[in-house]
């Protein structure tokens, strides 16, 4: 984060890393210093919950999200136990298949929903990439799989895909197409390979990778992410940054919100710098 002689420098949270950084010009904001001119700052209590809602039992994704919970639970459960060993190629492409009968089965738990279907990929890999990070396997299902709801995120992406948060906010759960699933099964090994020798790495951290298929629905590929919003930092500006400019600026209106998710074209308009700093440059 920001050092502290750079106090005026404003802060950045990006889709996939959480950085400081500096303006190009000594003033960060135009204006007289009005509260008219001020940016609108997102406290870090009010920047979890919004533009987000609570998956709650009358919510269309209600019982999908709690197929999501039962199947990580169960997932996670039968690989933390095991022994730490190499990995081999072999466990990059592990898949483990699981059926969630209503009654119960022999390795599933019996719940109030219909039946569905559930897939866990590279089990072991993501394990250890969850212990890479210090995340502890009972913390972890704790955020995941408690007593409460998923919170839905409220995005303005093109893609279609869904968003939910942990209700804790330390997570992101983000649907991926088939086509999305395989490519990240295919480049795991050289994923794994960076993480673990790169501990302070800004690329976005992968915690599990699943499938599901409700009762009758069609299957949905999903990964579970560490969320860069999960800080105890005031949230100045937030930016969606994909490398294009087609179509990368909000409108005046969409900037006249609580703390916009801002563009491309505006990240480049306001001058800005990302500057993360000399330790996690190494």
């Amino acid at each position: 984060m920001t050092d502290p002689d750079t106090a005026k420098t404003k802060e950045l949270e990006l889709t996939s890393v959480d950085s400081g950084i500096s303006p190009a010009s000594q003033t960060p904001h135009a204006g007289d210093g009005s509260p008219s001119s001020s940016p609108r700052r997102l406290s870090p209590r009010s920047k979890r919950t919004q533009r987000r809602k609570s998956v709650d039992p009358q919510h269309e994704q209600y019982e999908l999200t709690h197929d999501m919970m039962l199947g990580i639970r169960t997932a996670v459960s039968k690989v933390t136990p095991l022994n730490d060993r190499e990995l081999d190629m072999a466990d990059f492409n592990a898949m483990e298949r699981y059926k969630f009968p209503q009654r119960g089965s022999r390795t599933t738990p019996a719940h109030h929903f219909r039946d569905f279907k559930f897939k866990d990929y590279a089990p072991l890999v993501f394990r250890q990439m969850r212990e890479r990070f210090n995340i502890n396997a009972a913390d972890y299902l704790l955020s995941l799989c408690g007593d409460f709801n998923y919170i839905e995120f409220v995005s303005n992406s093109k893609s279609g895909q869904f968003f939910f948060y942990s209700n804790d906010g330390k997570f992101l759960i983000k649907t991926q197409t088939k086509a999305e699933s395989r490519f990240l099964r295919r480049i795991l090994p050289d994923l794994y390979t960076h993480v673990m020798k790169n501990p302070n790495t800004l690329m976005t951290k992968f915690f599990g990778m699943h499938r599901v298929k409700p009762h009758k629905g069609h299957a949905m590929h999903f990964l579970i992410m560490g969320s860069v919003f999960d800080s105890d930092k005031e949230i100045h500006e937030r930016y969606d940054l994909k490398g294009s400019t087609i179509g990368r600026a909000v409108s005046e209106a969409e900037k006249a919100g609580i703390c916009p998710v801002l563009k491309d074209l505006d990240f480049v308009n306001a001058g800005v710098n990302i500057r993360i700093g000399e330790a996690k440059k190494k």
